[in-house]
């Protein structure tokens, strides 16, 4: 990740449990990536990570997007 930070600039997005479900359906209902059932489905997730801390690793995801900042790499 260090190496990541170094050369570009980073963007973290994290998919839980109910927010990517939440995601594909409100697609179709609201223009806004955050809406209403977008804001519920949050919610959600944070109730499930408070109630059960132990299962974020095998419903949690990331996706990193990288901009890069320099044209020579930096190790």
């Amino acid at each position: 990740m260090r190496l990541l930070a170094r050369n570009f600039k980073l963007d973290n997005y994290y998919n839980e449990l109910f927010t990517v479900v939440g995601a594909v359906i409100a697609q179709r209902f609201y223009a806004a990536p955050v809406n209403p059932l977008t804001r519920l489905c949050g919610r959600l997730d944070d109730l499930v990570v408070r109630m059960i801390p132990f299962a974020s690793p095998y419903y949690r995801s990331v996706v990193i997007r990288g901009t890069k900042t320099t044209t020579a790499w930096q190790n």
